[in-house]
């Protein structure tokens, strides 16, 4: 998001994203549910949960507030992305539409969503099943099904188990 609030950005340019970048609505709501889960006064009044549904309402983008996303997740088209809870996504990390972050069962307990690390893309329609780490700079392509680790600077395409 920093790099939306750059010094080389005018005002206005600012503004816009804000209000008309639905990428830029998805991470401040994020951030804002991310954070509420910390106090127990806002977690009482479920400002968490209402932030996290309003995010699913508005931008049609399910990111779990106990997510840990680091700084500059870009989303050029947020619409269907699914973040689970207990992802790690790392800095400078693009996020097409449709990109899902999920655990492979439900009713699994401890870590079971998967590991981004800096600087990954993930293509449209990309689905990342389970506790697997996505290495540095590495490129998942449209439509893939990711299943297993996937080492720094290595491209997937296809079904990757």
């Amino acid at each position: 998001m920093s790099l939306i609030f750059s010094r080389q950005k005018n005002l206005s340019e600012k503004v816009e994203a804000i209000f008309f970048s639905a990428g830029v609505q998805a991470m401040i709501l994020f951030r804002l549910s991310h954070f509420a889960t910390r106090y127990k006064v806002l977690r009482g009044l479920r400002l968490p949960t209402i932030l996290y549904r309003l995010n699913q309402w508005i931008c049609c983008v399910d990111m779990d507030p106990g997510a840990n996303i680091g700084r500059n997740l870009s989303m050029p088209h947020p619409a269907g992305v699914v973040i689970g809870r207990t992802s790690e996504i790392g800095n400078d990390v693009t996020l097409m539409q449709n990109v899902t972050l999920g655990s492979r069962r439900t009713g699994e307990t401890g870590k079971r969503h998967p590991k981004v690390e800096d600087g990954v893309f993930i293509g449209p329609n990309a689905v990342i099943l389970g506790r697997v780490s996505i290495g540095r700079n590495a490129r998942i392509g449209a439509g893939s099904i990711v299943l297993r680790d996937v080492d720094e600077d290595e491209m997937i395409i296809g079904i990757h188990k």
